[in-house]
């Protein structure tokens, strides 16, 4: 490794590490307004910002091993994976948390259609 690479490498460890700490706080405020508002997008916010803090730590991961071209490249492969991973599961739980709410009252309205067709004239 050169030494010019060298140095940037420490500079980009030490702005990787702002960067965590950075999103660790703004994943807290997201999780704490969250609990106060109950707002969806705000736990979508908040998980985003944990995958970024888990991304940085994978990128922090994938420079300790920067001096090496071969385990550079393998773990940024895993690095690549675990977050693209992360990313499926925020959009899985978004997806359900959306849906969510409209199968209840879909239900209700299935289950209030087919009682009333069941029932018979009235009687007085």
């Amino acid at each position: 490794m050169t030494l010019e690479r060298s140095m940037h490498a420490r500079k980009d460890r030490r702005i990787e590490y702002l960067t965590i700490l950075w999103n660790s706080l703004e994943g807290s405020v997201a999780v704490f307004a969250r609990a106060m508002a109950g707002s969806i997008s705000l736990v979508g916010f908040g998980v985003d910002s944990m995958i970024e803090v888990t991304s940085g730590a994978a990128l922090l991961w994938r420079m300790s091993a920067d001096a090496d071209p071969l385990r550079r490249e393998w773990r940024e492969a895993v690095s690549l994976r675990i977050v693209g991973g992360l990313f499926i599961a925020l959009a899985a739980y978004v997806s359900y948390e959306a849906i969510s709410p409209l199968s209840w009252p879909l239900a209700t309205i299935t289950t209030h259609l087919c009682l009333t067709r069941s029932r018979s004239e009235p009687t007085i």
